[in-house]
């Protein structure tokens, strides 16, 4: 009985630190072999932060096969990131205000979306 206990315990332990780990992931868009996305995967802190300068995604649900996040733009917009846990492929899109020009004195509403494949980044 206490082998059973402590295989179960041994099992919560290492499932929890799974949970927490932070994972690096390297997104390479379709049809777009020079353009990639770097980004960590936060479970613990359910964020999700690309390598820019804009706010991390909220993680709003986690399954055995997708990961879902938000990432809100207080003026306007937002945009939605959704992870296959499996195969590594991504889908992103949003509202968010383009400029329209180089000087960006002229704005428009536009909507936008992505896909493609991240693979964990090799250290």
């Amino acid at each position: 009985m206490k082998k059973a206990f402590f295989i179960t315990l041994l099992f919560c332990f290492l499932v929890e630190s799974a949970n927490s780990e932070i994972v690096e992931l390297k997104c390479k868009p379709d049809g777009n072999d020079e353009y990639s996305i770097e980004l960590s995967v936060d479970l613990e802190n359910r964020t999700i932060n690309i390598n820019s300068p804009f706010p991390p995604y909220e993680i709003i649900a986690v399954t055995d096969e997708y990961i879902t996040a938000i990432q809100s733009d207080d003026d306007l917009g937002g945009e939605v990131w959704v992870q296959s846990r499996t195969s590594g492929r991504y889908w992103r899109g949003g509202v968010s205000l383009f400029c329209t020009d180089n000087t960006c004195t002229n704005q428009k509403i536009r909507t936008f979306s992505y896909e493609g494949t991240c693979k964990r980044r090799l250290l």
